[in-house]
């Protein structure tokens, strides 16, 4: 499943609406791909559009966003999964505040109906992050996964916030992927995993309480 980033912009994201063919018009989402939910067994994934776009409360993906969340059961579905491409939290010094404007419209939102975790990208490297909300460490914050270290030919993002936040858990500047493994409705296991060693960088469990 595939969300729009920076570089999909420069064809004003027609290679990626012709390309890819996600569930918006089942979930009610844009008229294209931009954005879009599904249910895959005990999680409910959510797609946004992070980019060139703006954020107003009355603007149609937030109005979607507010409509898809309040549907959400959690007893059917307890874990809610966030992804787009530009993080809001990341101490990498690379793309800092590129995405400060969704946050102040959006998190609030996200924040309400008590999303588990957001996966975003952008930054060429790793960082894990404790639950937040509003810049704070809070125990029903969401948790942001940057996993945008799988390769490209730009590089590695190579140079990080000093000191490391208090709110940030993990990173590194190394190529890899994540395996999320879903338990049950309260125990996830996550791993960062090095593409260069098949070495895992990052063990991490979540349990939803």
């Amino acid at each position: 499943m595939a969300s729009v980033g920076n570089h999909e912009t420069l064809s004003l994201w027609l290679a990626f609406l012709m390309r890819f063919d996600m569930p918006a018009g089942e979930s009610g989402g844009s008229e294209g791909n931009l954005f879009y939910s599904f249910d895959f067994g005990p999680i409910h994934f959510i797609a946004l559009n992070s980019e060139n776009v703006e954020f107003w409360h009355f603007l149609a993906q937030y109005k979607w966003l507010e409509q898809d969340l309040a549907k959400v059961n959690r007893d059917i579905t307890p874990w809610v999964f966030t992804t787009w491409h530009r993080p809001w939290y990341c101490s990498s010094t690379t793309h800092q505040g590129s995405s400060e404007a969704m946050r102040e419209s959006f998190e609030d939102l996200l924040y309400k109906y008590k999303v588990d975790i957001n996966f975003v990208g952008h930054v060429h490297a790793y960082e894990r992050t404790k639950p937040i909300y509003n810049w704070k460490v809070v125990n029903d914050g969401i948790v942001t996964l940057v996993v945008g270290n799988g390769g490209n030919n730009e590089g590695l993002a190579k140079h990080w916030e000093q000191p490391q936040p208090v709110w940030s858990v993990y990173r590194e500047s190394s190529f890899g992927f994540g395996v999320a493994t879903v338990f049950n409705a309260t125990h996830l296991h996550w791993k960062m995993v090095r593409a260069e060693n098949s070495t895992i960088a990052d063990d991490w469990w979540f349990i939803r309480h």
